[in-house]
């Protein structure tokens, strides 16, 4: 069950423009050279600028001026000066003697506006509100909740959860029971629940990559919701593909996690346990062999002693005969 609350309203700022950029296209080919010899004021280093620079007082508004015969102009007030600034741009040209011809009329391709935004006062300070992570609770515990992505990671369960954004931001409940998924890895020396480690990996096809709230990597193509071919679409474009990416760097971050901290960790306990038991075998037979040596010893001595004996009882009696004689 988790809560969580939506983000404050903001009221409708008031816009001023700042600057009006526009394009338009009067030659195929210009000579700045010239140009720049000729009208004055004209600033033109290809070195430093591949164009013609024009600063114009009234209205106040510069030009760029380019070889192919293309026209920026930038630094209007408003979309109103377009007009009057082309008109005395076109007759600084036509005055130093270049030949125009007018291909398109003149477009407005950028307007930059600031504004003041009011915003009701938030978690993060009286000027900005970013919203709030829900509070989620997996089997009575609190998971990690980052907005509404929920991780919970025990000893039975490792568990992420994507939430919708309706079911993120109200008050609710449900319920669900896995019941297959994963690997088992039997790391222990005995088959029991303390050697046991699990471990889930999410699918990773294009239906799954993204989020509830953009959309998924299957959407991006022709036909899809969010098809990359509609300009309008770029910036949840962009979001599911980064979301695509923390994804798949979570979930590499996992096996190596696995793979390092767990797994190769044990498979070194295990590899140093058994050094140990090949030591101690070693051990036991280098014992063993010494106790043979000695009872073979041992068993040469009696053999040399028996045989000693056996031959001073045989000389006894020839002593005696000799004796006799």
């Amino acid at each position: 069950m988790y809560t969580s609350e939506p983000m404050s309203d903001a009221t409708s700022p008031a816009l001023r423009i700042q600057n009006v950029v526009a394009t338009v296209r009067v030659a195929t080919v210009l000579n700045l050279d010239e140009l720049a010899k000729r009208i004055p004021g004209a600033e033109y280093d290809k070195k430093k600028f591949p164009g013609l620079v024009l600063r114009l007082s009234s209205p106040k508004v510069a030009a760029l001026v380019f070889t192919p015969g293309k026209i920026v102009l930038t630094g209007m007030p408003h979309p109103d000066v377009l007009p009057a600034a082309f008109s005395c741009v076109l007759e600084a040209l036509r005055t130093a003697g270049a030949e125009i011809e007018l291909f398109d009329p003149p477009r407005v391709v950028n307007i930059v506006s600031s504004g003041t935004f009011g915003v009701n006062p938030g978690d993060q300070g009286d000027n900005e509100d970013r919203g709030r992570d829900a509070g989620v609770l997996i089997n009575g515990q609190s998971a990690n909740v980052k907005g509404l992505i929920a991780r919970i990671r025990t000893s039975g369960l490792d568990l992420v959860a994507d939430l919708s954004t309706d079911f993120g931001t109200t008050l609710s409940s449900s319920t669900f029971r896995i019941t297959g998924g994963g690997a088992n890895f039997q790391i222990g020396p005995q088959v029991n629940s303390d050697g046991l480690l699990s471990i889930g990996i999410p699918s990773i096809t294009t239906s799954n990559l993204g989020d509830s709230s953009n959309g998924f990597l299957n959407s991006l193509g022709s036909g899809g919701d969010t098809r990359i071919t509609d300009t309008n679409n770029h910036p949840t474009a962009a979001a599911i593909v980064q979301s695509a990416i923390e994804q798949i760097a979570t979930l590499s971050g996992r096996l190596g996690g696995f793979q390092a901290n767990q797994v190769e960790t044990n498979l070194n306990s295990v590899r140093v346990a058994l050094e140990n038991v090949q030591a101690s075998e070693s051990t036991i037979r280098d014992t063993d062999y010494a106790v043979e040596v000695a009872n073979l010893t041992r068993a040469q001595i009696l053999v040399q002693s028996t045989t000693q004996i056996l031959g001073l009882a045989n000389q006894l009696p020839q002593n005696v005969l000799s004796l006799l004689r």
